[in-house]
């Protein structure tokens, strides 16, 4: 690592290709899609609406409660509606006690 005050936190090009990533053994499905996420990944989703944005995230935030630990899922725009409740009902056989969710 850089030792100059003035470039702390910057890593050079050799530093960033040798360093170990803490990665989620992701199982082929989500991996296909996601790759090998650092186990403190954020992530945000955007598109428009009626595209199943909701779904696929219900969905891959159950998979990560059931598999790696607690989970929360920030809904700023469908906290306080009905969309949110009605596809958690519909789409959750069971009700993961890792998962929770949050303004």
């Amino acid at each position: 690592h850089i030792s100059q005050p003035e470039l702390s936190g910057i890593l050079t090009a050799e530093e960033i290709a040798n360093r170990e990533i803490d990665s989620l053994p992701f199982n082929y499905r989500w991996s296909a899609l996601l790759g090998k996420p650092a186990r403190n990944f954020t992530m945000m989703v955007h598109g428009e609406p009626g595209g199943g944005k909701t779904t696929f995230l219900l969905k891959f935030s159950q998979y990560l409660a059931e598999n790696f630990g607690k989970v929360i899922y920030i809904s700023s725009e469908e906290f306080a509606a009905t969309t949110l409740t009605s596809k958690v009902k519909e789409l959750f056989n069971q009700f993961p006690p890792n998962l929770h969710f949050t303004e």
